[in-house]
């Protein structure tokens, strides 16, 4: 709805640049009144996570064949004992999930499991557990929950690959974590520091783009966790070094952080995304012509914060 009460019907196909805008919104671009999200029927995937102490096999040989087979992959890396967990989700039907009888915890039973004992039935703390199991869509998706319960400090970076690229990144955010170890004094990194890797697909028409303009890349999200789901976080500082030498091999690579996650001082220019300042603008003023939405104070502030008017650099959120 445009600040003159008229009706506006967007779509990618028909008024792409303003559909882009409206995505940026920013509360300049008029009221969305109505938002269609496509949505997909409830179905069945089995999951599954395995261990694997043989790193230079999995980062060389299994990673390359599994990201293949599986659409739906993850892996996790830990420090400190070097080994690898694989994770994937594959289809299955009602009648193969009733029979495996494995339901996959929501959220709020992983939360509640927590309170009671720092470990789960596998041995594992609660970042890597409830994995194997088979259940709806709604409740097998639910694993990047078991991050979100467990305190812990969290960064991410994204970065676009090929295998042998990533292999290498691997190992060298390895050797970022032993120095640090090393620099204070231990002989392996915490046993609470856990590297995950999984992998996404960009939204060219989208501000929130995660792989930049690159159609895929690998998310690379560091977590240090706290021992149990009352203990205290580890220090900041800890955290700060380990997510320090990630970022250090990731920024080198090209790679860009999840700026919701974002915690060093430094952000590091973003290439071009979403829609370019002056187009965002131009694109607005057919929603807001009487310029409403708007003020100097906002004017002001916003080109400060952007250097719209002496770059033209694409909006960043």
């Amino acid at each position: 709805l445009d600040t003159s009460g008229n009706a506006h019907d967007l779509d990618d196909s028909s008024q792409p640049q303003a559909m882009r805008a409206a995505r940026m919104a920013l509360g300049m671009c008029g009221i969305l009144t109505r938002v269609q999200l496509p949505v997909t029927p409830e179905f069945h995937l089995r999951r599954r996570r395995w261990r694997v102490d043989d790193m230079d096999a999995f980062l060389d040989q299994q990673l390359p064949q599994l990201k293949q087979q599986y659409d739906r992959f993850h892996w996790y890396l830990h420090p400190e004992t070097s080994s690898s967990w694989p994770m994937y989700w594959e289809p299955a039907t009602a009648e193969e999930s009733a029979a495996e009888g494995r339901t996959c915890r929501t959220a709020a039973e992983q939360w509640e499991d927590a309170q009671e004992k720092e470990f789960g039935v596998d041995g594992l703390p609660l970042i890597m557990r409830w994995d194997n199991c088979s259940d709806i869509s709604s409740r097998s998706l639910t694993h990047a929950v078991d991050m979100e319960q467990q305190p812990l400090w969290n960064g991410e970076y994204y970065v676009s690959l090929g295998d042998a690229g990533e292999a290498h990144a691997t190992r060298e955010i390895l050797k970022g974590f032993q120095a640090v170890a090393e620099s204070r004094g231990l002989a392996k990194p915490s046993k609470h520091l856990w590297l995950h890797v999984r992998y996404v697909g960009g939204d060219t028409s989208s501000l929130l783009n995660p792989c930049y303009g690159h159609a895929t890349c690998a998310a690379f999200e560091l977590a240090l966790t706290a021992p149990a789901m009352d203990a205290m976080l580890p220090p900041w500082e800890e955290w700060a070094a380990y997510y320090g030498a990630m970022e250090k091999v990731l920024r080198g690579l090209n790679g860009r952080p999840h700026h919701a996650k974002y915690y060093t001082p430094e952000a590091p220019l973003q290439p071009g995304f979403g829609l370019p300042v002056g187009q965002f603008m131009q694109a607005c003023r057919q929603f807001d012509p009487q310029r409403l939405l708007r003020n100097e104070r906002f004017d002001a502030v916003f080109q400060a914060g952007t250097g719209a008017e002496a770059s033209g650099a694409a909006v960043a959120m």
